[in-house]
């Protein structure tokens, strides 16, 4: 699917980067700031939701009430903007022109199936994987995401069931060698493509953004700085 984006600036200053999708008779808006946009951020004519994110599979039907605990949220309705707030974690939309989901997905959350859970909705909506499209923002990338050998083989083993002959991916999910054998590196956005592409949603309608939240240092990193700030993301439709 087409799409373009543009540098969300302030007195020029870089506040994030905006991705405008467009379909027949609106367009969906989704926004992954960094660091610099949680201290100039308005939310000028949008009506933001919020979750409390807690690192779980849970994926709700978005309300008028904030802070609801769940990592997942959806509406169908313009001009409400989904927000999810990452300090490394994968911020992704999920996306055509009747439904946004917004998820939270750590690591937690992928050995958990917070993707696969979207089942659900696909099919009590009579949504058509064919139609949507998924981005996925700025988070730790594979080289810098550390865990030990128990999580890793956690995380890797998660592939079981949705992934057939899922044990030759083994040098996909741990892409670098760690120099420390009770260590692995991880490399969470092929976990998340494994899991929409076994919701049969399109490969060519997956996009993964290359930025790196540990490496650019725009971004807030707990990995990276311990104590930090959260990266503000957000998607909405509008007319």
């Amino acid at each position: 699917m087409n799409y373009r984006t543009k540098e969300i600036t302030l007195n020029n200053m870089s506040l994030g980067e905006e991705f405008i999708f467009p379909f027949t008779d609106k367009s969906v808006h989704i926004i992954f700031g960094n660091k610099n946009l949680e201290d100039n951020f308005e939310e000028n004519n949008l009506e933001f939701r919020y979750l409390k994110q807690i690192h779980s599979p849970k994926i709700i039907e978005s309300t008028v009430v904030n802070n609801v605990e769940a990592d997942g949220h959806f509406t169908t309705k313009d001009n409400i903007a989904l927000a999810i707030v990452t300090a490394d974690c994968l911020p992704i939309f999920v996306f055509n022109q009747d439904f946004i989901f917004a998820l939270h997905a750590g690591w937690r959350g992928l050995k958990d199936k917070i993707i696969l859970n979207l089942a659900r909705f696909i099919h009590e909506y009579k949504i058509s994987p064919n139609s949507l499209c998924v981005l996925v923002g700025p988070h730790i990338r594979n080289d810098d995401f550390e865990v030990d050998v128990n999580v890793g083989m956690e995380l890797f083993n998660s592939l079981s069931g949705i992934k057939e002959g899922f044990r030759k991916h083994k040098s996909k999910v741990f892409k670098n060698t760690h120099p420390n054998r009770n260590k692995r590196y991880v490399d969470l956005s092929y976990l998340a493509l494994q899991q929409f592409l076994a919701l049969e949603i399109p490969e060519k309608n997956i996009f993964i953004t290359p930025q790196s939240t540990f490496k650019d240092k725009t971004y807030n990193s707990y990995r990276r700085d311990g104590k930090t700030g959260r990266n503000l993301s957000f998607a909405y439709s509008s007319v």
